[in-house]
């Protein structure tokens, strides 16, 4: 019989939960832990979420590639540890505070409490606790849940402590007066890798400024002007110098001004600008053309951008052309002293050099004007200036990010406010410095946990030089594989070459406190903003303390809480003076704690030595992990193996794990890393809930199932590439892989009702059963490969087209030799069902289990199996059965291209010498009764009656199968038929065919019936069960 496939009617996700019970109840995650490992340990590290909001889909990405590769080295001997973690300081919680408690600023979390404050942190990062356990457990994600690290711990933070220790010991620890991106909001500065997660493309304001000359020299003179650009018109009144590059060519101009006096002639001015960008402006019109002063402008014969005329000849009206009056070097420009733009904003004091034009190695003519608007506090390069030359280096914004009072006019004002903008360009142009605002697109920081702009400013922080480490990192990096390949060159690499010195302190309150103690009293209110310079009192010795026990020796108490504010009670004697030594109030960055998470997890090095150097702890151990013998010769858990996260993570938690390695001297903290893209909505926009595409993962889970989106995450595209989450391509990833794998099971167990687990290849010779037994151990070989390399879409599409060819092929073309009761047929599926449940378990762990206990896997679950071995491939019935369903393809075209269906009979095919069994096939598939062995394909269609006739039987069947289809009857059922019609020149030759492909007892005449047609004959059908 041909038709009365068996389909399943279970809902998966309701399959899936009896799954998940089933392993709850037999601790089969415990076993897999507690299984032999002859190969040694595989170290995985998770990378700490944090749980103060709910876990999406891109969670689930990433959760799912960790899964995958250690359930497939736990099936390979491995032992893999998967301890859990969380990461729970840092100002995404504290932000959350602020709003649940209504705080708004810094001074209002200290008048509330600190103590009450990290109170509530405490609290809050447990909030969704439970909503991520429960996804990592519905999803299959087998993780230590019960024996997480936890970053706020006692534990954890003395071995954060430690690696401050060793940065210090390795000299690598300074405070510094350095330009830090800051962010007035949060009220903290930032480290370079978090500043790279909030980089956005904007346009705002520029502003070109004149600044009048009251020095002048050779070339220029007193009331010309120097021409000065900027993106950040907020840092104008901070201005103290005009930086130009010493050997680029300069010119001073001639320009027509844009007013004109009363009897309408236009008036001049000379500026200074450099002189590529004069040209660039005069002959090529390359400007910002969305300032309106920068437009160009015909009027009275000549043309002109916002007054300054180009070289189209004289105009009425006293309008000239641009005249260039001298050209000279940057280096003749040094010395010659300008206008303050902001008058009383900056006091000289005792600087060397204030408001003057001085020489820079950074100057460019990109963009701008040649000449470098140079604020010492509030640039890294300008910082640097001002150190050289010996600029003032005095404030003009406090920490709040408003103007302080000195700057008039501007005093307690945002400075990234539009209004406050208009202020700025509103004093310009009545001090005669006001040029024009041109609209500018460019990258811009912002926060990445409050989403405001970040500004440059230069104060107090606590660094780490990695710059002294750069050639061991880059060594330590060398050893690190990535997938995808180019991160490790490109996005990741080329980080690490430009590393910076990483500031690691945080002027806030729930995080790991710097543990460095100081002799130096309280700050001075008369102090500049930014910086802590001492107020007289102490001598300013600081102490690295690396460890609890220290700490105890050299104070007399120690809190039971290491965090503030208890922890900056605790003062001791200065070594150098007698004075008091205090805490500095900072934080760390919430990055060093997860960058820590390889030594921190364990309390190395105050635990837990063999874990991480291989070797018995000099310490007795409070925790005990019980590890199998490791082959690993720097321990246990150390490096890992395999990380996985999203790509944003090569300037975080990849980075930082690096580089906290490389300050303790352990060469590199991982090997192997899956670099993953991020997840967009079906058209390509990042999700957000302002858009309103968030995609729930509970509602994909119950819609679907964890497989289905597993499969679909893992074969959309390549691992490193954005996906464009669509639900209906899960769909077709349930009804092509999951419906069809299913629909094969269900018929193995209906031939097989009481199956045992075929654990072993039988012996045939039928060469459909050579060719799927080759076919399995090729997937198997494959998948393995692919798996061991990281490559897990190379992996996992080898699959589909393995579980299709196992339907479409094998077991419809193994269909009557299973109604034959067929043992060899039977063994066979069999054993390719019970290794594709092998296969697919890292992939799809519940499915797998499903298949697994449907043929009569042996054990408790397919996840305590081993992992299929490398079996021999048969080269020989892989290449035989290619060619001979490359016969078939080709034939079917031919039948189509000459209109005749497969339904009816030809004489015969030609095709290539293959195999009597294999012609067989060919001949059934393609209908035809002769195979003729030739060099092309090619179907003799002559047609004799015989053929049509045997057409019509073919076309009877299908419409009897039809009727029972309808009928909803079991492929157990035995019917009757009768027709009514002009059959008997087909019954005469072909009733024993049609009887036994519809499982009918008999075929006689009748009356009434169903319509049916074939080919040319109409005729009325009815079936009866008997």
């Amino acid at each position: 019989m041909e038709t009365e496939e068996p389909r399943q009617k279970k809902s998966w996700p309701a399959e899936e939960e009896i799954i998940l019970a089933r392993w709850q109840k037999g601790k089969i995650f415990s076993k897999t832990l507690a299984r032999k490992s002859p190969k040694g340990n595989f170290v995985f590290y998770e990378g700490p979420p944090t749980a103060n909001a709910a876990p999406g889909v891109h969670h689930v990405l990433a959760r799912v590639f960790k899964d995958i590769i250690v359930r497939f080295r736990t099936m390979q001997g491995y032992h893999v540890e998967r301890k859990a973690g969380w990461d729970t300081h840092g100002l995404p919680v504290e932000l959350q505070v602020e709003k649940k408690l209504g705080l708004k600023s810094k001074p209002e979390i200290e008048t509330y409490g600190i103590a009450k404050f990290n109170a509530e942190c405490r609290e809050l990062v447990w909030q969704f606790k439970d909503d991520w356990e429960k996804l990592t457990e519905r999803i299959g994600f087998w993780l230590d849940l019960k024996r997480p690290y936890v970053t706020y711990e006692n534990d954890y933070i003395e071995s954060v402590w430690s690696v401050i220790a060793k940065a210090h010991a390795r000299e690598l620890l300074y405070q510094g007066h350095k330009v830090v991106p800051y962010c007035p909001r949060c009220g903290t500065s930032l480290s370079s890798h978090e500043v790279a997660l909030g980089y956005r493309k904007i346009k705002e304001d520029s502003v070109y400024v004149k600044c009048r000359v009251t020095v002048g020299n050779q070339f220029v003179q007193k009331g010309d002007f120097i021409l000065t650009w900027t993106t950040t018109p907020w840092t104008l009144p901070g201005n103290v110098a005009l930086a130009v590059g010493p050997d680029i060519d300069y010119v001073l101009v001639e320009f027509s001004d844009q007013k004109r006096d009363e009897e309408g002639n236009v008036g001049h001015f000379r500026a200074v600008v450099a002189k590529s960008i004069f040209e660039l402006w005069k002959n090529h019109h390359d400007l910002p053309h969305d300032s309106p002063h920068f437009q160009f402008i015909r009027e009275g014969g000549i043309e002109y951008f916002s007054g300054i005329l180009t070289d189209k000849g004289e105009g009425a009206g006293g309008n000239r052309p641009p005249k260039v009056i001298h050209e000279f070097r940057g280096k003749d420009l040094v010395g010659v002293e300008y206008k303050p733009l902001f008058p009383g904003a900056v006091e000289k004091g005792n600087a060397k050099v204030t408001w003057q034009v001085v020489p820079a190695d950074f100057v460019t003519t990109t963009d701008g004007t040649g000449v470098v608007h140079t604020a010492v506090m509030y640039g890294e390069d300008d910082y640097r200036l001002g150190e050289q030359v010996g600029l003032p280096k005095q404030h003009t914004v406090g920490l709040d990010g408003k103007f302080l009072p000195r700057v008039t006019g501007l005093a307690g004002k945002y400075v990234k406010a539009k209004d406050t903008q208009e202020l700025i360009y509103d004093h310009l142009k009545r001090n005669g410095a006001f040029m024009q605002t041109a609209l500018y697109e460019h990258d811009y920081p912002f926060c990445w946990r409050c989403d405001s702009p970040l500004l440059y400013y230069a104060k107090d922080s606590w660094f780490v030089a990695m710059t002294k480490v750069k050639d061991e990192l880059l060594k330590n990096a060398e050893q690190i594989s990535w997938e995808p390949a180019h991160i490790k060159e490109g996005r990741f690499g080329e980080w690490i070459s430009g590393v910076k010195d990483w500031a690691i302190s945080r002027e806030r309150y729930w995080g790991t406190p710097l543990p460095v103690w100081e002799c130096r009293g309280g700050r001075s209110r008369k102090q500049e903003a930014g910086s802590r310079e001492s107020a007289g009192e102490g001598c300013g010795h600081w102490q690295v303390v690396g460890s609890v026990a220290e700490l105890k020796k050299l104070a007399k108490k120690i809190p039971k809480d290491l965090h503030r504010p208890f922890i900056d009670a605790v003062t001791f004697s200065c070594a150098a003076c007698g004075g008091t030594m205090r805490r500095v109030p900072e934080v760390m960055d919430v990055w060093l704690d997860s960058g820590s998470m390889p030594f921190a997890q364990y309390h190395y090095p105050f635990e837990n030595e063999e874990l991480i150097d291989g070797k018995l702890s000099t310490t007795k151990s409070k925790k005990t992990y019980k590890l199998p013998p490791t082959s690993y010769k720097l321990g246990a858990q150390y490096p890992a193996d395999y990380i996985c996260e999203a790509i944003d993570q090569t300037r975080g938690w990849f980075y930082t794990l690096l580089a906290v390695s490389t300050i303790m001297g352990k060469g590199t903290s991982y090997r192997n890393v899956i670099c993953l893209g991020h997840i967009n909505d079906a058209s390509g926009r990042k999700m957000s809930k302002s858009k309103g595409n968030i995609v729930n993962p509970w509602d994909v889970i119950n819609k679907f199932g964890t497989d289905p989106l597993r499969w679909y995450l893992y074969t959309i595209n390549q691992p490193g590439e954005a996906k464009n989450f669509d639900l209906k391509q899960i769909d077709e990833v349930v009804k092509k892989v999951f419906l069809i794998l299913q629909n094969v099971v269900a018929f193995y167990r209906l031939y097989v009702p009481n199956p045992k687990a075929q654990v072993v290849p039988p012996r045939t010779e039928h060469v459909l059963d050579l060719w799927i037994l080759a076919r399995i151990s090729q997937l198997s070989v494959t998948v393995t490969e692919a798996l061991s390399r990281y490559g897990v879409i190379e992996a996992a599409r080898p699959m589909s087209d393995f579980i299709t060819d196992l339907s479409t092929w094998y077991v419809r073309r193994s269909r009557d030799r299973f109604k034959a009761g067929d043992p060899e047929a039977m063994a066979t599926l069999g054993y390719v069902l019970l290794q594709t449940a092998k296969l697919l378990a890292p992939f799809t762990p519940f499915f797998a289990e499903y298949v697994y206990r449907e043929v009569g896997g042996k054990l408790a679950s397919v996840h305590l199996e081993d992992w299929p071995k490398r079996e021999s491939v048969d080269p020989v019935a892989l290449e035989a059965m290619t060619k001979a369903r490359a016969v078939v393809t080709e034939g079917l075209a031919l039948r189509m291209s000459a209109g005749l269906k497969v339904r009816q009979p030809l004489a015969a095919v030609t095709g290539p010498a293959i195999g009597a069994e294999l012609q067989d096939i060919v001949k059934e598939e393609l209908n035809v009764l002769e195979y003729r062995t030739g060099t092309t394909v090619a179907l003799d269609t002559a047609m004799t009656d015989q053929l049509r006739v045997a057409g019509l039987a073919r076309e009877l069947v299908r419409c009897i199968n039809n009727l029972r289809k309808a009928a909803a009857l079991t492929v157990a059922d035995r019917i009757a038929v009768t027709y009514d019609g002009a059959l008997d020149d087909v019954l005469a030759s072909h009733r024993d065919e049609v009887l036994r492909k519809t499982n009918a007892l008999t075929i006689t005449t009748g009356t009434g019936g169903e319509p049916v047609t074939l080919n040319d004959r109409a005729i009325l059908l009815r079936i009866s069960k008997v």
